[in-house]
């Protein structure tokens, strides 16, 4: 699993050339992960903010270069992100894997996930220089997969997990991962843990995960409210509680989050160090540092080198479904 003594070991010791986003000035401010006074939160903030500026900035060229669509009529079929990277073994004698490997299973700069043979398609994972695209990223590798995502769907919700309750538009219900009824249902009855009848009322476009159920009652007076976290960081500690799984810990690894962004030709994910199990679809992935809600699990990516637990960003979702969230 990725700790902090892995993130320290490669991540580069200094500072890169950049004027922080908003979005990073503002989690220095807020005392995200321990601001100015965390020296190695500061260094995964300031050089991932880089390398998900660049990535924005040359989506499209990155993508047309494997043969894969950037935006247009059908949904997005690729994961891109930045963060920790699992290597894949094939890539172990790579020069920009190498150092990396001697230290840990996991290099820092940026992954490509093809969710379909573009005309690039290869069998065997690819590295590129990230520096083909921004000096200053010079010696950072863009690792290059292809694969296929293995939600961990169930047969009804009563046997996948609850992620909070969403409240809105004069109206109440919960919110769980869409692929739980295949991007389906919509406005028919489902059943939840419990026995409880609900109906769905929301579905998300695919491939963003979200579907708000309608059930008949409403929060307790106790529930409070539960933050979305605009920019989940590489390196963040967090837990869920699945059905199945139970409790399950462990650490972001990459991430490809566009604050406020609802296009479905983007969806917000983030990648996790451990995972759970069918049954576990739904679950609230929480920062454990900071309470906020991160994303909600979802399930596996397979590139047949490697398998990636993966979540839907949570403040995604809220902001489609337009709901204040609730626990």
């Amino acid at each position: 699993m990725l700790t902090d003594q892995i993130a320290d070991a490669i991540v580069p010791p200094e500072l890169p050339r950049l004027t922080l986003s908003d979005e990073a000035s503002q989690r220095l401010k807020n005392d995200r992960s321990g601001g100015e006074d965390d020296p190695l939160a500061k260094r995964i903030l300031y050089w991932n903010d880089l390398i998900q500026q660049v990535l924005g900035d040359r989506r499209g060229d990155i993508l047309g270069r494997f043969g894969f669509r950037n935006y247009g009529d059908q949904p997005a079929s690729n994961f891109l992100s930045s963060g920790f990277v699992e290597i894949p073994g094939q890539l172990y004698a790579n020069g920009l894997i190498h150092k990396s490997r001697k230290t840990t299973p996991y290099t820092f700069g940026a992954s490509l996930i093809g969710l379909e043979g573009g005309e690039g398609y290869a069998d065997t994972p690819q590295v590129l220089d990230l520096g083909y695209l921004d000096d200053r990223l010079k010696g950072f590798p863009l690792v290059i997969e292809y694969g296929s995502t293995q939600y961990f769907a169930a047969p009804n919700l009563a046997n996948a997990t609850a992620t909070c309750w969403a409240v809105g538009n004069g109206s109440a219900g919960v919110l769980t991962a869409a692929h739980t009824f295949n991007w389906h249902n919509h406005h028919q009855n489902v059943w939840l843990h419990g026995r409880i009848m609900g109906q769905v009322q929301n579905m998300a476009p695919y491939p963003i995960d979200g579907a708000i159920v309608g059930i008949v009652g409403v929060p307790s007076a106790q529930a409070i409210q539960l933050t979305p976290e605009p920019c989940p960081q590489p390196n963040e500690d967090f837990e869920f509680d699945g059905m199945m799984s139970q409790r399950v810990r462990g650490k972001v690894t990459t991430v490809s989050v566009l604050p406020g962004v609802i296009d479905p030709m983007e969806p917000a994910r983030v990648r996790l160090d451990n995972g759970g199990q069918p049954g576990d679809s739904g679950a609230l992935v929480r920062s454990l540092k900071t309470g906020m809600g991160l994303s909600i699990y979802s399930g596996v990516i397979n590139t047949g080198a490697q398998i990636y637990n993966i979540s839907q960003g949570l403040e995604q979702v809220a902001n489609l479904f337009q709901v204040q969230l609730l626990e």
